[in-house]
C-alpha cells in the first residue's frame, strides 16, 4: 500500500505519489554523481525490453506515462500501471574525453 506524500501532504493518487517518489530518487542520484559519471535511468518493460526515459507523468489514479527512446532508437510513449514499472537508477562512466551528452528527464507538474 502506498503512503501519503511527505513532500506534498494530501496526495491520495497512488500514480502521482509514485511519480513524486521517482522524481525524488532520480534527483538524489543526479546530485550524488562523481566527476566522470553520468546518470543512467532505464525503464524495464514486462517483455524485458528497455526504455531510456525523457519524461515521466501519470494518468488517473493508477497509470504512469513514460516518454523516451527504446532499444531501437525510436521515440515511444508507454502507459502502464504503476505497480508494473521497474526503474533502474544508477551512475555510468562518462565516455573518455568528456563527450557525454547530458540527458534531462522531465516530470509532470503536480495537479492543482
Amino acid at each position: 500500500m502506498y503512503q501519503p506524500s511527505t513532500l506534498r501532504p494530501g496526495i491520495v493518487n497512488p500514480a502521482e505519489w509514485f511519480q513524486e517518489r521517482l522524481e525524488k530518487e532520480i534527483t538524489k542520484a543526479q546530485n550524488a554523481l562523481q566527476d566522470g559519471q553520468v546518470l543512467d535511468v532505464i525503464v524495464i518493460l514486462r517483455d524485458g525490453s528497455k526504455l531510456w526515459p525523457t519524461w515521466f507523468g501519470y494518468w488517473g489514479p493508477d497509470m504512469i506515462r513514460v516518454e523516451g527512446t527504446n532499444e531501437h532508437g525510436r521515440e515511444v510513449e508507454v502507459v502502464m500501471h504503476y505497480s508494473a514499472m521497474e526503474v533502474v537508477i544508477g551512475a555510468a562512466d562518462a565516455p573518455p574525453g568528456g563527450g557525454a551528452k547530458k540527458r534531462a528527464i522531465g516530470f509532470q507538474a503536480p495537479e492543482k
